[in-house]
């Protein structure tokens, strides 16, 4: 998926059917994703408020912090809600701080 007019592309590790995002949605995470633009790529996360914040609770549990890097949140982790990010986020500017 490219965003043309901000030059981003969404990268995916393995093809996804409508099966794949109907398991993604459920599970309220994408992982292993990457955004592109101009040969340069960045990893990317896709989380729901709830998967979020269970996997933060998780991680603080034993009193460590919590980090992912380059975490969008989401309010559910569909096919149509990823594109539709990566199109506003690309053509806002949002991403582009990933460049410098």
């Amino acid at each position: 998926m490219t965003v043309r007019d901000a030059g981003w592309s969404l990268l995916l590790a393995d093809e996804m059917d409508d099966g794949d995002w109907a398991l993604t949605e459920s599970r309220g995470v994408l992982l292993n994703a990457q955004l592109e633009r101009d040969g340069r790529r960045f990893p990317v996360v896709f989380y729901d408020p709830d998967r979020i914040h269970n996997a933060a609770t998780i991680g603080t549990a034993s009193g460590d912090p919590y980090y992912r890097r380059n975490v969008i949140l989401l309010p559910a982790v569909t096919r149509t809600a990823v594109e539709a990010a990566v199109e506003k986020l690309g053509k806002a500017g949002e991403l582009d701080w990933l460049l410098s």
